[in-house]
């Protein structure tokens, strides 16, 4: 720099075309992701290989992609301590949800789906393995659903377009599933991603998610005729 160039300092960043930019990533990103787990769920044995690829694209890509790419902290994207009111919430959430899941517990078909690895109703020791390993591919879900998607696309649209748009992938990746499951994801979807926008954390959902989904397997395994208990 000669004696006579003035000095000068950086620009900030446009902030609005950046977060124009999460968001159009974030969804195109999204979709692919959410298409390619849709094709190979529907055709692939729920094993050690499943949970590890679904972990994979539904976490580690997205972490890869907010670093690397966006140039973010994981806080931004819901990776965060939640709200102090979020306990309550996520608590009344669960609650509600009980009688749903007893009653929907008495239906052959959620017996017959429940746990998704079968040898679990009728071993104590692989329903612990399966609950906790499970309970990973979960908080990937979590993370993927009302983190990364919630939180990228409300970056730019704004909180109701990305509750719908993440509820609307997230029902779609429960196709396959008894009806009744299928058709309540989308609503599900809807309520869980407003509570991570409301608590400004994924990890509330993941609670209630993991909770919901290890009550409904145990519930589903005493309705089985000669099952664990």
């Amino acid at each position: 720099m000669s004696e006579t160039e003035p000095l000068t300092i950086d620009p900030l960043p446009d902030r609005g075309k950046h977060d124009a930019w999460v968001t159009i990533l974030t969804v195109i990103v999204g979709s692919c992701i959410v298409a390619y787990l849709t094709w190979y769920n529907r055709r692939t044995w729920i094993g050690d290989e499943y949970l590890v690829v679904n972990s994979t694209y539904l976490l580690f890509v997205p972490v890869l992609l907010i670093i690397g790419g966006f140039r973010e902290s994981l806080e931004s994207f819901g990776f965060a301590r939640p709200e102090k009111n979020s306990v309550k919430l996520t608590w009344k959430f669960f609650f509600a949800m009980l009688p749903i899941l007893i009653i929907a517990s008495r239906f052959k078909a959620f017996q017959d789906t429940y746990p998704l690895r079968p040898v679990a109703a009728v071993d104590g020791s692989q329903l612990l393995l399966w609950e906790l390993s499970y309970g990973m591919y979960m908080f990937s879900w979590e993370f993927f659903y009302r983190g990364f998607l919630t939180f990228g696309v409300s970056r730019k649209l704004g909180w109701w377009p990305a509750i719908i748009i993440q509820a609307a992938a997230f029902g779609m990746m429960h196709y396959g599933k008894p009806p009744a499951e299928f058709i309540s994801s989308f609503f599900g979807g809807a309520i869980l991603g407003w509570l991570a926008l409301k608590s400004k954390s994924f990890l509330p959902c993941f609670s209630i998610h993991w909770a919901i989904s290890v009550l409904m397997d145990l519930l589903s395994i005493h309705g089985k005729p000669g099952a664990l208990f």
